[in-house]
């Protein structure tokens, strides 16, 4: 899966979040470009002296909303699996994987026993992630776990609250 090169960066000064037109790589400096504020106008943020939090989109978009575009430090809302799935025919699974969406004894989709709502941390390519242990694409923190997803789960169960940033009550992770 090809996923698009795309980042955003919260400008703590004016409290906003804006697209990333470009990154200043030949100034040690570490500068965020961003068109603001208006097009055809850039200006330069300094992430590493704090002016700045850059986020990265992570390739999948809020299917059950409108679409909208996941980076890092965004809020998601999803149903886990976790600690048990249930099915209409009674089955309950303990433990689950990114195949259990059916149940193996009647077919019928699983109902989640709850929705999480955690913070996502970062992205990881194609490797064995240390922290969770387990091949991903992208994590998710709680006050309690750390979640791991491959491009593929939950990619219809999942809704954007908002970010750390723009909705800083949300990060009271119950």
């Amino acid at each position: 899966m090809n996923i698009p090169v795309k980042y955003r960066v919260w400008i703590k000064s004016i409290k906003k979040i804006l697209p990333v037109v470009g990154f200043c790589f030949n100034d040690p400096t570490g500068d965020v470009e961003v068109e603001y504020p208006n097009k055809g106008q850039y200006r330069c943020w300094n992430s590493q002296k704090g002016e700045c939090v850059v986020m990265q989109y992570i390739g999948l978009k809020d299917a059950i909303d409108k679409g909208n575009e996941i980076y890092t430090r965004d809020i998601l809302k999803f149903k886990s699996a976790y600690p048990h799935a249930k099915c209409k025919c009674g089955k309950t699974y303990e433990s689950w994987s990114q195949n259990d969406f059916y149940c193996s004894v009647c077919g019928e989709e699983l109902h989640f026993d709850e929705d999480i709502i955690g913070e996502v941390i970062y992205v990881v390519k194609d490797k064995t992630d240390n922290a969770c242990n387990r091949r991903c694409q992208f994590c998710v923190r709680t006050a309690d776990e750390l979640y791991s997803f491959d491009y593929v789960s939950f990619i219809n169960k999942i809704t954007i609250l908002g970010n750390t940033f723009e909705n800083p009550e949300l990060t009271k992770i119950k």
